[in-house]
């Protein structure tokens, strides 16, 4: 009897030590496949947040940039001469100097044949806004702007800024700012970059002055008349546009 008890209880023992084996390897392959299906659930799941979001970005870009292209279309009809990628191309060699960083998107916040011309209208759409630039076209097919890193507002007077420059589109030329002040900001003034370009535009008349004839704060290489051509210009149409930058 005391043999078969020992014998019993070394099985029992085996037995139990196989069945705790078992459970261990079970458990093991058990948390390894819940390991597998939860990382193939994670990369799951991030690959379609990841696509979510590209779409959803992809999504805001293209609305964000109807009103872009629709501005583009104007000044094409206005004069087929206007490239975009000049324009493009000229942005962004003036971003990357300052900022060392490219342009990300445009925004639109201003059309003056649509949100119509004057003070008012500017003002109403651009103040408190940074990083601007604005594209003029002239009744002489002449396109050309001019970048600001500071905001608009209508009490300020001159600004203080070293970021800025202008360019011509007809010409492929970028221009920077040499003089102490970039701006000037008045309740009745539109866009007056100092030593650059001003508008002004009520009672249908849109004209306004390229100031490089007697300036050359934007280092314009002695050109007279380096953006529009004569110093008095009538304006066709202008768009502002805010600038974002990658981060």
């Amino acid at each position: 009897n005391n043999i078969i008890e020992k014998i019993n209880d070394i099985e029992n023992n085996k037995l139990n030590s196989i069945l705790e084996k078992i459970i261990d390897i079970e458990n093991n392959i058990i948390e390894k496949i819940n390991d597998i299906e939860n990382n193939k659930l994670n990369s799951i799941t991030k690959k379609i947040n990841d696509i979510e979001n590209n779409k959803l970005n992809s999504i805001t870009e293209k609305i964000n940039n109807i009103g872009i292209v629709l501005t583009f279309c104007n000044f094409q009809l206005y004069n087929s001469f206007f490239d975009i990628e000049i324009f493009k191309s000229l942005v962004n060699e003036g971003i990357k100097k300052y900022f060392n960083k490219n342009r990300s998107n445009f925004e639109l916040l201003y059309q003056a044949s649509i949100d119509g011309f004057g003070p008012y209208n500017f003002h109403k759409k651009c103040d408190g806004k940074k990083n601007i630039i604005v594209l003029v076209i002239t009744d002489n097919n002449r396109i050309f702007g001019g970048f600001t890193e500071l905001e608009w507002d209508n009490y300020s007077g001159y600004k203080e800024g070293n970021k800025g420059f202008i360019f011509s589109i007809n010409d492929n030329k970028i221009y920077y700012n040499k003089s102490k002040y970039a701006i000037i900001c008045k309740s009745h003034l539109e866009p007056q970059f100092l030593d650059g370009f001003s508008i002004y535009s009520r009672d249908n008349d849109n004209y306004g002055y390229d100031l490089t004839y007697i300036s050359d704060e934007f280092n314009t290489e002695g050109r007279e008349e380096a953006l529009a051509g004569e110093f008095k210009f009538k304006i066709k149409d202008y768009a502002v546009f805010k600038i974002y930058l990658e981060e």
